[in-house]
């Protein structure tokens, strides 16, 4: 019998497969202890949320289409020109629908994600017009709110309920999936990211990255493909998202200073968001806001606003509940009337501003 270490609270053995069979004896160290009970920690307490919630993380909340096997495909398509070649195997009524492989439904509007993006200036009421939004999108659901800038999300807290998550750097596009997934497990229906500008241009964004890759030695344009690969997968999840996401944005006024008969001519160009130049193509609705009118969208400057969500906004009042809420019934696949024109939060916001 081998001595097994006093300290030892687990062993095993494996055997070889061998005639005389020999042992060996394995016990696992504190390092092994501390780092299962940490797992099992994490995995009861992971099972118990979403008991709770009734969401589990990796599996969807509806029905989905699972993708045919790529391989099963190569061998049906062989076997299928193997009997096309033989008439005397070849029956037109198998072959009707089989290479198909497209299907179609009629279109119908009903659980669709969306994607909003407010963008402005210190000032600007864009975290206040945010959970404002969110509070009209799921009135009685989960609001999560991912902080890049130093628990500030946290002044709100008296006065919205949402679950709040404090996200450190580096700013990498893999931690902002990481945290949208956890949100996702936490049952949050509406995600709050302040501000996502940090992943283009924060402490380890995708600038810094393409910065770092280039001082290694990877020459531009070069050092832009892996930051750029991973903010492209960032994408597809946000995409893939099955909770709301809105989107806080840094916003610089952008200036551009040319030579005009002989003078230099310095030409406003207005407010820019800060974040990679095709982001804001992918949003549902997107608002430019100033510090002289927080809250309130400018439709002069940058703003994406469809026909069919026009109504639900106005440039004459900050964006409040009314507006979240005809969102959230227009997704659900309902057809909203207009909002309404005075809002309870309206006078609150205007003495806000005059303290």
């Amino acid at each position: 019998m081998l001595p097994v270490p006093a300290a030892a609270s687990f062993a095993s053995s494996a055997r070889k497969p061998t005639r005389r069979m020999p042992v060996t004896v394995m016990h696992m160290d504190e390092h092994w202890m501390t780092m299962g009970r940490k797992k099992v920690a994490a995995g009861v307490a992971l099972w118990r949320a979403s008991t709770q919630a009734n969401r589990w993380p990796g599996y969807p909340h509806k029905a989905i289409v699972p993708e045919y096997p790529g391989w099963q495909e190569t061998k049906w398509l062989d076997r299928e020109e193997a009997e096309f070649s033989d008439p005397a195997k070849f029956d037109p009524k198998i072959y009707r629908q089989a290479d198909m492989t497209f299907h179609f439904a009629p279109a119908v509007r009903e659980s669709v994600t969306l994607l909003i993006a407010l963008a402005g200036a210190s000032g600007s009421g864009k975290t206040f017009s945010a959970l404002r939004l969110a509070k009209g999108m799921a009135p009685t659901g989960k609001i999560a709110f991912i902080d890049t800038e130093a628990r500030r999300g946290l002044h709100y807290a008296e006065e919205f309920d949402f679950l709040h998550s404090d996200m450190r750097p580096p700013f990498r596009p893999a931690a902002f999936i990481e945290g949208i997934r956890a949100a996702e497990a936490a049952g949050a229906e509406v995600v709050i990211i302040d501000s996502f500008s940090h992943e283009y241009d924060g402490q380890g964004g995708i600038m810094d990255w393409a910065d770092e890759l280039e001082a290694d030695g990877t020459k531009s344009p070069g050092n832009w493909k892996v930051p750029k690969g991973a903010h492209k997968k960032l994408m597809n999840a946000l995409l893939q998202c099955r909770a709301s996401i809105i989107f806080c944005l840094r916003a610089d006024e952008k200036i551009r200073i040319a030579r005009e008969n002989g003078k230099t001519v310095v030409e406003p160009l207005g407010w820019m968001p800060i974040c990679e130049k095709r982001f804001m193509f992918e949003m549902t609705a997107s608002f430019t806001l100033t510090p002289d009118r927080p809250g309130i969208p400018h439709f002069d400057l940058p703003h994406k606003l469809q026909r069919q969500h026009r109504d639900m906004f106005t440039d004459k009042k900050p964006i409040g509940e009314d507006s979240g809420a005809a969102l959230a019934e227009w997704a659900r696949g309902g057809a909203p009337a207009p909002p309404p024109r005075n809002s309870n939060r309206l006078s609150r916001w205007k003495k806000r501003q005059t303290i």
